[in-house]
């Protein structure tokens, strides 16, 4: 596990997938349970700040000060898996992009960048 939970209220921490398919590239961000218990027993053993230690059981992190007001009043409110996918534009518009940018000629007539 690296970093903290999401700051969210929960000890969840969190991942992102990337999915590059053919044409279009998805993103995504999926909750990664663990045990936080185990996490936190451990850093106190090795003699880390027992706030940091916490906020792995309560997923609220110990200095909000440095955060921006509307970061602050955000902090515990479940976050929400969410998803997006981006789709290539049609492969002869790439290509034609392509042929402009690397000084190719056009075939068609007309056809600018």
């Amino acid at each position: 596990m690296i970093g903290m939970p999401a700051n969210d209220g929960t000890p969840d921490g969190w991942y992102g997938l990337i999915d590059a398919n053919g044409h279009q590239v998805g993103l995504a961000t999926r909750r990664l349970a663990y045990d936080f218990q185990d996490a936190a027993d451990a850093m106190r053993r090795h003699g880390y700040a027992n706030a940091y230690a916490r906020a792995l059981c309560t997923g609220l992190w110990p200095s909000l000060d440095v955060l921006p007001p509307l970061e602050r009043s955000a902090a515990g409110h479940p976050l929400e898996t969410c998803a997006v996918v981006f789709r290539a534009r049609a492969q002869a518009q790439t290509a034609r992009r392509l042929r402009c940018a690397t000084g190719a000629p056009e075939k068609r007539k007309g056809a600018g960048c």
